[in-house]
């Protein structure tokens, strides 16, 4: 495991997180961080990086790893199986926000990975969806390839909000920052994961 976090470039921050405690009674904390001791440690790094960044914006209801069937998010409102969320978490109001985190090594398969795992955050039934995907290429690739109309067809037929970010930059559809909190633009994610060549 250290020497995982050592060779990683977000190592210190989850070694930091870790340290600090403040995750320790959240729900699928302690099953995320035992794969910490397998080679790719990318997923881990992205969870602990969000639920950081929410943690300093008070928001202090976070889980990890919610898949399970059946599982409550809210009154009424089950998982159903299929449903998988990296992150789910809870502001003031109890609205639930989930994200799903993807790291893609062929941008030229980026549509099929969206149609491929998109289920994974509907069938959570979260009040706030956000699928985050990395992958290579750059902005200018995905205006090419018309990305941002496609990308709001299938969020306008599914609600689901999308946080493309290649090397230069992030494509985010809607193109409002409805999502929570603000996703920072980070390049070291997608090339952490280069030196292992493991696709997510």
């Amino acid at each position: 495991m250290l020497d995982n976090l050592t060779r990683h470039p977000q190592g210190q921050e989850i070694a930091d997180t870790i340290a600090s405690g403040r995750f320790n009674h959240a729900y699928g904390y302690h099953g995320m961080v035992s794969s910490l001791a397998k080679p790719d440690i990318k997923g881990v790094a992205d969870q602990l990086h969000l639920a950081n960044r929410l943690h300093a914006r008070g928001i202090d209801d976070i889980k990890f790893e919610v898949k399970e069937a059946g599982f409550e998010i809210k009154p009424g409102v089950r998982l159903e199986d299929g449903a998988d969320l990296d992150v789910l978490a809870y502001d003031h109001r109890g609205t639930a926000y989930g994200y799903q985190f993807k790291t893609l090594t062929n941008p030229k398969k980026l549509m099929k990975a969206i149609f491929a795992n998109i289920h994974q955050l509907t069938l959570s039934h979260a009040d706030v969806q956000t699928f985050v995907l990395d992958t290579k290429g750059t902005l200018a690739d995905l205006q090419a390839k018309d990305m941002a109309r496609r990308l709001n067809e299938v969020y306008g037929e599914t609600n689901v909000q999308f946080v493309i970010r290649v090397e230069d930059g992030t494509l985010m559809i809607p193109p409002v920052e409805s999502s929570f909190p603000i996703l920072e633009e980070r390049r070291d994610r997608v090339n952490a994961r280069r030196p292992l060549d493991v696709g997510e």
